[in-house]
């Protein structure tokens, strides 16, 4: 039992690895912003009391940066990355739901302004939809933003 016990700690990582199965590199994202809560020009506005929070209007947002994401070929994790960053600022992230047309992952950042991200790949299609749900800091509002991408499929795999 020692021996069985020995040769699954030293080959259990070699069996348990998983390569790349495809890699993705998206155009910088972009979208909109939504905030429900109350801005800083109604704080100002207001002589006295705290203003009740209301649907603020959408404005447009996006990023700069282009974001790459590898999946491994056991379909269990997304690691996402920027293609201007550290590969040291990587994160990986668990997939909930992986077939040919769609695949997605679920990233939750724990935290009093934890971040929850829904990153939603369409291969065929060639895109990627980011939504994102959180509380900015200093503040008592709740944003959401929704992001689309053109996104490049590199497969090394079968999808």
């Amino acid at each position: 039992m020692r021996g069985i016990t020995s040769l699954v700690t030293l080959f259990g990582p070699l069996i348990c690895s998983a390569e790349p199965l495809v890699t993705i590199t998206c155009d910088p994202p972009q979208g909109v912003l939504q905030r429900y809560g109350v801005t800083d020009e109604d704080r100002i506005k207001t002589t006295h009391g705290v203003p009740a929070p209301h649907l603020i209007p959408p404005e447009p947002d996006g990023y700069k940066g282009k974001p790459i994401f590898i999946i491994d070929s056991n379909k269990q994790k997304l690691t996402t990355l920027w293609a201007d960053l550290p590969k040291d600022e990587a994160r990986e992230v668990p997939i909930i739901n992986y077939s040919p047309l769609q695949i997605t992952a679920l990233d939750a950042h724990p935290g009093p302004n934890g971040v929850v991200i829904l990153y939603t790949l369409y291969p065929k299609l060639g895109i990627l939809l980011w939504a994102m749900q959180y509380t900015p800091p200093l503040t008592d509002a709740a944003d959401q933003a929704i992001y689309f991408a053109k996104c490049e499929y590199s497969w090394s795999g079968k999808p």
